[in-house]
């Protein structure tokens, strides 16, 4: 059988995905802990819905594509037979472990990287501003892009690219969890997910 398709093969491979996301999340609160700071699960739940609203986008871009692609009589019954079949049913079992692990280790990772400056001062920041320096002639770095990037409509097109490879992140990891082709790709991008 597909190991896409086996819960217990699935989750047998990804032993070392969930062995990492374990051993971070627990180091993660750990550490959190030594400095007073304790997590809810606010994080956790928007990020949850970042997720259902990027499955659900796909979703429909799927169905809205197979429905264009085949013209059945009923749209609704087509659906219900195309997401709705036992081996879909298996899949969605079989990928909800990693779904856990990615929907929880997103706010641990954003809420430690806040906290940065509790464990270590931002001790190398004269030396990269000397280097910014040395590499615009004597000036920042803003002084010199400033006639460039410095309008409204720049930085706003800047932001939303900033901003739309993370959207990307989301459907990127439902898509490998989903359709990962290769048992050992799949696992290599998760673990390498979660150790980044």
């Amino acid at each position: 059988m597909d190991d896409r398709l086996d819960p217990k093969q699935r989750i047998a491979g990804e032993a070392p995905v969930y062995g990492a996301a374990a051993l971070l999340c627990a180091l993660c609160l750990a550490l959190a802990a030594s400095r007073g700071i304790f997590f809810g699960i606010d994080g956790v739940v928007s990020n949850a819905g970042i997720f259902l609203a990027s499955a659900a986008v796909m979703l429909i871009g799927d169905l809205s594509i197979q429905l264009y692609r085949h013209r059945p009589p009923s749209p609704l019954a087509f659906a219900l037979v195309r997401y709705g079949s036992r081996t879909n049913r298996t899949r969605m079992l079989a990928v909800l472990p990693l779904a856990i692990v990615c929907v929880v280790l997103m706010p641990f990772f954003s809420a430690f990287k806040a906290m940065i400056p509790l464990f270590n001062a931002y001790s190398w920041d004269a030396t990269f501003i000397a280097l910014d320096r040395a590499l615009f002639f004597g000036r920042d770095a803003w002084e010199v892009l400033q006639p460039v990037l410095g309008f409204p409509a720049v930085t706003a097109l800047l932001a939303l690219c900033y901003h739309l490879w993370m959207l990307l992140l989301y459907p990127e990891v439902i898509c490998m969890a989903w359709y990962g082709i290769d048992r050992d790709i799949r696992r290599r991008f998760f673990l390498s997910y979660v150790l980044a």
